[in-house]
């Protein structure tokens, strides 16, 4: 059998036993673990804009704080002070600009900073998007509709986000909760009430660039034509959409590349293209001003919710759906818990697990890719009869293990250990008892002992972050945190164990082994860290494949702001190839350019 097509096969068993073997993966405490990689996921990517719009089906639903004295800004065509509420407010105003600014006639900027800490509800994914047939919505609209499409379609039209926020917003304000963060190209709160005393006026100006012609008579933008290159101007003979039910942002039920309807300011020609640089700024870094509770961390991935797990079996994280599959109970039960969150008055153990997890992703995400390329070329050369240093090249997968495991591994705990016992096995009280059979997932591991002098390296590399919080009777958890929790020592046990497998089998193996044996070796590694990253979907690998130039920004089609560049629309956003990072110009007249 050829060495190519013995790696494939190789590849694709692993790749079809690893749902089977998770699911058989037993999780450190005593919660289901089958769906803590995507809460993981949805932890380490709060308020993050490139992992938000990869995984745009947000199934998190946070409560969290708007910091004090943060500055909110308003857009609008008309000049009335206080603005009819509910409406919007965004972070950035290079956000609120380019959503109003481009549309001809007077542009209005009020600018409100809160003056008192304000309760927030932040939805993930690409929430503030809108899509008649993707998942963008539908963490919304189970809290509005309470229930899902099973109970009956939605009794208002998907585009109408006025009447969402209304719908949202009644929920909200007896509930104490006086604003919604939500994200499509930046983040953005939708805010309940302006007469609220929470808020108080900065400033409201005139902000019309110089040579914008005079108004259209119909007040609002069209809600078609989003899209278009706002570059070129000519006149278009389509009336506008008068329904304004999209507040500002356009698009309608197929969005396309259309005439923009406007004679427009030669200065208005820079409202996207600034607007797709203020959100850049947020691709990776949590949006600030937002403080979330994740004692409060609400998803549609907690496993009691059976009535979802069917049809994401075969689906990527990205496809997942809440809307069409989970049954009302399961609705009702989050909003039960939701509402039940936001009513009590203790705050759980203060453990910051967004940071935590965000650590954790920082730590790992590079060495993984470093060792999947290093892998990848090695096993690609040897495959293809290149000449290799076999040697040199399992030294490299050996340090590219040790480095993260090293600060767990107690070497002097047995002079002559094997590596499979240093990392494995080496605890006095508690031996668990691997050696090179170890399976290839996680193992269902034992919490450690209050003193990390009697854990294995394995146990201190999964527990070292957390595993005080089962020990100290002052420390409270809730029922929340105890699920983030799982998900954090899940990831991290997988991560720990296929290092550590990684590594105990590269120190086990020939300084020279023959090109068969060696080749084995690569295979069944390179397999291994493939399958891990698939089973982690982490965004931190998506990237540019060139250095953007000064007047570019590296970013991936975010609706709506950037997505007109390539001529495309929603429907598109399914397309991860479309998703894919990429240097978009800032200068408007400039196509985007590819990788």
């Amino acid at each position: 059998m050829q060495p190519q097509v013995w790696r494939n096969m190789l590849r694709h068993l692993l790749l079809v036993l690893l749902p089977s073997a998770l699911a058989r993966v037993t999780p450190p405490s005593s919660i289901n673990n089958s769906t803590a990689p995507f809460i993981f996921n949805a932890l380490s990517a709060a308020l993050a804009q490139w992992p938000n719009t990869y995984h745009a089906n947000g199934h998190s639903i946070i409560p969290g704080i708007l910091e004090p004295y943060t500055l909110l800004y308003h857009a609008r065509r008309t000049p009335i002070v206080p603005p009819p509420s509910p409406e919007w407010f965004a972070f950035d105003p290079e956000m609120s600009f380019g959503i109003m600014g481009g549309a001809g006639g007077h542009t209005y900027m009020l600018t409100y900073r809160n003056i008192r800490p304000v309760k927030v509800l932040y939805f993930d994914g690409m929430s503030a998007a809108l899509s008649p047939t993707l998942g963008w919505l539908d963490s919304q609209d189970v809290l509005i509709a309470r229930k899902g499409q099973s109970g009956g379609p939605r009794d208002y039209d998907v585009f109408d986000e006025y009447t969402r926020a209304r719908r949202l917003c009644e929920w909200a304000v007896p509930r104490g909760v006086e604003g919604v963060v939500r994200m499509n190209s930046g983040f953005e709160l939708m805010w309940c009430d302006f007469a609220s005393p929470s808020i108080q006026l900065v400033s409201h100006l005139n902000i019309t660039p110089p040579g914008t012609p005079p108004s259209p008579e119909f007040p609002d933008p069209p809600s078609r034509g989003f899209l278009q290159d706002p570059s070129s101007d000519p006149p278009h003979d389509d009336p506008p959409d008068r329904g304004g039910r999209y507040p500002g942002r356009g698009g309608d039920r197929t969005p396309r590349r259309r005439p923009w309807p406007f004679r427009r300011s030669p200065l208005a020609v820079t409202a996207f293209t600034e607007w797709v640089r203020a959100a850049a700024h947020r691709a990776v870094t949590p949006q600030p001003h937002v403080a979330l509770d994740y004692s409060s961390f609400i998803t549609f991935y907690h496993p009691r919710l059976h009535s979802l797990v069917p049809a994401r079996q075969t689906q990527p994280m990205r496809e997942h759906r809440i809307w069409p599959n989970v049954s009302e109970a399961d609705a009702q039960s989050v909003l039960n818990e939701l509402e039940s969150v936001l009513s009590r008055k203790h705050s759980g153990s203060h453990m910051d697990w967004g940071v935590l997890a965000r650590d954790i992703v920082e730590s790992w995400a590079d060495r993984i890719a470093h060792l999947h390329d290093s892998l990848a070329n090695t096993t690609a050369a040897m495959n293809n009869n290149a000449a290799i240093n076999v040697t040199e090249s399992i030294a490299a997968v050996r340090r590219l293990t040790y480095g993260p495991l090293n600060p767990y591994m107690d070497t002097a705990a047995a002079s002559n250990a094997s590596t499979w016992d240093l990392f494995f096995s080496l605890g006095p009280s508690t031996p668990l008892g691997l050696g090179p059979n170890l399976q290839q997932f996680p193992v269902r591991l034992p919490h450690p002992p209050t003193s990390s002098v009697h854990a294995t390296a394995l146990q201190r590399c999964v527990h070292s972050s957390t595993g005080f919080l089962n020990h100290n009777p002052h420390i409270h958890k809730t029922a929340q945190e105890e699920l983030l929790q799982m998900s954090v020592e899940t990831i991290l046990e997988r991560l720990c164990t296929d290092f550590g497998t990684v590594f105990a089998e590269s120190m086990d193996a020939d300084d020279t082994p023959s090109n068969h044996v060696a080749l084995t070796l690569f295979m069944s590694w390179d397999a291994r860290i493939v399958a891990l990253m698939e089973f982690l979907d982490w965004t931190e690998w998506l990237r540019c494949d060139e250095v953007c130039p000064r007047d570019s920004v590296c970013t991936m089609a975010l609706w709506p702001a950037s997505t007109w560049q390539n001529g495309r629309g929603s429907e598109d956003d399914d397309d991860p190839d479309f998703l894919k990072p990429r240097c978009i110009s800032l200068v408007p007249e400039t196509p985007v350019r590819r990788a």
